[in-house]
């Protein structure tokens, strides 16, 4: 689309006369229904539709001609700064806006919204601030250190404001804080020490939970090694150690889903439940024994995984479980048949498998395309 000059000075006008007239008579209504959507708000008022409409503006002009972009003009840096500066009821849909694009904002003029970014954090809040940016906050290393590792840090005593959703997506960014941004040893420990006791540890094991979803979504296997040497076996170890708070049933819950996806550390992983193994049922259950990761365990550590499951199914009570010749016989395919067979008497004792259940030697393709045992 192609704007005149003169086109574009009169919707500038327009827009900053409507700001001059109108926003100090605007008022709020019904803004209580939008208390955890302040996006859909900030979408559904005029005061946010109006700052969409200048960040659509800077976005169109840097899209004519990128590579001669030379940062906000002069309209545009006035209309932020009094979005920033004035105060009323339109403050809030106006800062939504700005925060919902604030890692394009300051792509595209650093030293300009590095000018107004501190104030504006200050003025919104940590509990505003998270509630727009969640559940997917899209923030660079420079933003992180410049603002938000710190508002991250007060947003620990707010969490109780966000829904569930919110929740996964706050301590899913504090993964990817502590292991991506560039924060010195004293900050990413600051950090995670929050974890363990904001709301006196009630948040702990979904902070688990959010790392190994990371760990079987988002890493490969040189990523994982990288978060373990980083913080990851140092962060277990004082868990284990019961430091800062003792470490709870529903965190080692969280944390003994995260060992199969521990890949080269899975037996680290091991020692650490060794002697205190949680009871895990239902649902953590059949997570773990529908893990499809096997090929991904290094074969030095078939005696860790062997032992893991045997102490997953003795803590486990008695009766049929659906899964759990599956996944035998993928332990068996991976580690050899042998190693599993007392997992599988373990297994037929606790009821879970019918005694007439049989593992079958691995099936491997030999010359001539024909299978035979391994």
């Amino acid at each position: 689309m192609t704007f005149h000059k003169k086109s574009l000075q009169v919707m500038d006008c327009l827009a900053s006369q409507l700001w001059a007239k109108y926003s100090p008579t605007f008022k709020k209504s019904n803004e209580r229904q939008w208390d955890n959507d302040p996006v859909t708000y900030s979408l559904n008022c005029w005061p946010g539709e109006l700052a969409y409409f200048w960040i659509g503006r800077i976005r169109w002009r840097y899209n004519q001609d990128p590579d001669f972009w030379s940062g906000f003009d002069d309209s545009e840096k006035s209309v932020i700064r009094h979005f920033v500066d004035d105060e009323g009821d339109f403050s809030r849909p106006v800062w939504t806006a700005l925060l919902t694009y604030i890692n394009m904002l300051h792509f595209l003029d650093r030293e300009n919204t590095e000018s107004w970014l501190p104030n504006l954090v200050e003025k919104a809040g940590a509990d505003f601030i998270w509630n727009v940016l969640l559940p997917y906050p899209d923030l660079n290393n420079r933003l992180i250190s410049l603002a938000f590792y710190a508002s991250c840090l007060d947003e620990f005593e707010c969490l109780s404001h966000l829904d569930v959703y919110k929740r996964q997506g706050f301590f899913l960014q504090v993964f990817r804080m502590a292991t991506y941004a560039e924060l010195d040893e004293e900050q990413r420990v600051r950090l995670l020490s929050k974890v363990m006791t904001a709301g006196d540890g009630v948040y702990a094991a979904l902070f688990m939970d959010q790392v190994a979803w990371a760990f079987e979504f988002r890493l490969d296997s040189k990523d994982k090694d990288m978060v373990w040497d980083l913080w990851l076996h140092q962060f277990i170890e004082d868990r284990h150690a019961g430091k800062g708070r003792n470490w709870s049933e529903k965190e080692r819950i969280a944390f003994a889903k995260l060992i199969p996806l521990l890949d080269e550390h899975f037996a680290e992983g091991v020692q650490y439940l060794s002697d205190s193994f949680p009871k895990i049922a239902d649902h953590d259950f059949n997570e773990l024994i529908m893990i499809d990761n096997f090929d991904n365990i290094p074969l030095k550590n078939e005696r860790a995984c062997i032992d893991f499951y045997s102490l997953l199914i003795k803590r486990h009570g008695d009766g049929p479980v659906w899964g759990v010749q599956e996944l035998l016989q993928k332990l068996s395919n991976r580690f050899g048949f042998d190693e599993v067979v007392p997992l599988v008497s373990l297994a037929k004792q606790k009821r879970m498998i019918s005694n007439t259940w049989v593992l079958f030697p691995k099936k491997e393709m030999h010359g001539g395309g024909k299978e035979g045992e391994a």
